[in-house]
């Protein structure tokens, strides 16, 4: 009955929504990389859907990044498949309109009604003085003030503004590394996790390359040796991030492949040496299905059915813990993590298309963490490695409502040997100032177990106050934050509706939080009880679409 209520409410509330396998092969690169600087943006993707005439596509960058009152469509340049398309102020026959909100940082670009864009289109938008088609470029969009990853989305639309696909990209934005002329970093990125090895199965045809870098780099590849990174003809990564993947094609049965890997850091340092990666796909006759010894180079693996694909999930969670992978929402495969957090689980056979996973893990005393997700676009006839996942402490709290000046313990369980970071901060709507947060830290213990003795002397009397952690091993590689929890100073704590309407405490009111509505709609749940009137129907619905943070 669930299953079908969640299946009304969500075709007769969101008629336009249009399922699709979403865009793709999305990257942002910029020219300069470090805190407030002003840049340029060099945007690309891939469309699944085709976008109509009067279509618009719109981009969307985080709100720390600042859109200059002058930024205008002279700073744009629009190429379908690296031919350039004329812009104006808004669309005509033969013209793209262009529209800036600097409010929202948003650019949203209106398809001429003559233009249609069909799928698999490469679609490059540059922004900044690299805009040279219509007239030099002068105004760039200005960095966050904060280093740290920031996301930018991207939305394409019908002549009637419902959606057809979506994708997000992220930029990484690095404190300078040199003083003058000398750099502190003088060392080039260290690579590890190359992937795929061994032997593929038959019939493989694309494959996804990948591999890690220690820090944020960019990489390139080749097929022959010994080639200098600028010289390198494919790029593997054009932002600067630690996980670096691109597609492979073309593969054939029985033959060997061979790519040689650099890649440069933003200090400039780049790999004098070659990183391989090397595979094979075995010929028809090689492939002795089902279990068996390892193949040539490494582990076969059953033969694919048509149109399917495996996914490999590996992260750290907690002590011994119970992890849960979810597909779609839904509960795919449950496993066990090891003394050290450590987890690995495997989905087979998966019909390629669109996914959103779920991570998850639940500690000794019963605590659940948020969940971790991604969406990802599976291929048909690969295997796909979502590794590096962090899953975010649990918290709780001895008490939520405290004296000032008495003592308030934060505690919880995360990955052995982590260290926690907890941050305590007024509740409120607006924003919270840096200078606000009272951040403390511990040590977990080989277990997991963690624990902060928090003073609430410097607190204010009658203020409700908000605490969240995560966890570290390397304050840049930090765990995502757990769910929020609230106490009162001297009085009950007062928590805004829109936080309640985040039903896993990760901080958003999205998809996430309405399956959960949906899942206890009709009872008496505290948790989906958003206006705690001991039901859970339409005013807790509506309470949670005005909070929509998506």
């Amino acid at each position: 009955m669930r299953r079908w209520l969640f299946l009304f409410f969500f075709f007769c509330l969101f008629p336009s929504f249009i399922f699709s396998e979403g865009l793709y092969f999305i990257s942002d690169e910029i020219s300069h990389s470090w805190p407030n600087s002003a840049s340029d943006h060099s945007i690309s993707f891939k469309n699944s859907l085709s976008i109509p005439p009067s279509g618009k596509i719109v981009i969307k960058f985080d709100l720390p990044f600042s859109f200059p009152d002058d930024l205008s469509f002279e700073d744009i340049d629009f190429l379908l498949n690296q031919i350039q398309k004329n812009l104006s102020t808004s669309s005509s026959q033969d013209y793209c309109g262009v529209e800036i909100s600097t409010s929202t940082n948003e650019i949203i670009i209106t398809l001429a009604q003559n233009l249609q864009i069909n799928p698999g289109t490469t679609i490059s938008i540059r922004i900044g003085k690299n805009a040279i088609h219509q007239g030099a470029g002068n105004t760039q969009i200005i960095n966050p003030s904060q280093s740290g990853s920031y996301k930018i989305l991207i939305q394409t639309f019908d002549q009637n503004f419902r959606l057809l696909e979506r994708g997000e990209t992220m930029v990484a934005i690095l404190e300078p590394v040199s003083v003058g002329a000398t750099p502190y970093d003088i060392y080039p990125p260290v690579r590890y996790g190359g992937r795929p090895t061994g032997a593929l199965v038959p019939g493989t045809r694309e494959t996804l390359l990948s591999l890690y870098t220690h820090e944020p780099a960019l990489c390139k590849y080749d097929t022959s040796p010994d080639i200098p990174y600028e010289l390198m003809s494919y790029t593997i990564s054009t932002t600067y991030k630690t996980f670096h993947d691109t597609w492979i094609t073309g593969l054939q049965d029985g033959m060997a492949y061979t790519f040689y890997v650099k890649c440069i850091d933003p200090a400039g340092n780049a790999n004098p040496d070659d990183y391989l990666i090397s595979f094979s796909i075995m010929s028809p006759g090689e492939y002795q299905p089902g279990p068996g010894p390892p193949g040539p180079g490494g582990p076969t693996y059953p033969p694919y059915p048509p149109d399917t694909a495996d996914v490999i999930f590996e992260g750290i969670a907690y002590y011994q813990s119970e992890v849960t992978i979810l597909k779609d929402g839904q509960v795919a495969v449950t496993t066990r993590s090891n003394e050290k957090g450590g987890f690995s689980a495997t989905l087979t056979k998966l019909p390629k298309g669109v996914y959103t996973f779920g991570i998850k893990a639940k500690d000794s005393k019963g605590r659940e963490s948020i969940v971790y997700s991604i969406t990802i676009t599976l291929r048909p006839q690969t295997r796909n490695t979502i590794s590096g996942i962090f899953i975010p402490p649990t918290i709780d709290l001895s008490t939520t409502t405290v004296s000032l000046g008495a003592p308030l313990l934060i505690f919880g369980e995360t990955t052995p040997k982590s260290i926690v970071e907890a941050w305590t901060y007024p509740s409120r709507l607006v924003t919270v100032t840096e200078k606000e947060i009272r951040k403390s830290t511990t040590t977990a213990d080989s277990y997991g177990r963690w624990e902060i003795k928090f003073d609430t002397s410097n607190l204010v009397q009658n203020q409700t106050y908000a605490v969240k952690a995560r966890a570290y091993f390397k304050p840049a590689e930090a765990s995502d934050f757990s769910k929020i929890l609230y106490f009162g100073v001297g009085r009950p704590p007062e928590i805004p509706l829109c936080s309640r309407a985040d039903l896993n405490k990760d901080g958003k009111v999205n998809l996430i939080d309405f399956s959960i509505l949906l899942y206890w709609w009709g009872t008496s749940n505290a948790t989906a009880d958003i206006n705690m009137d001991g039901r859970v129907n339409l005013t807790d619905f509506s309470i949670m679409m005005y909070c929509w943070t998506g």
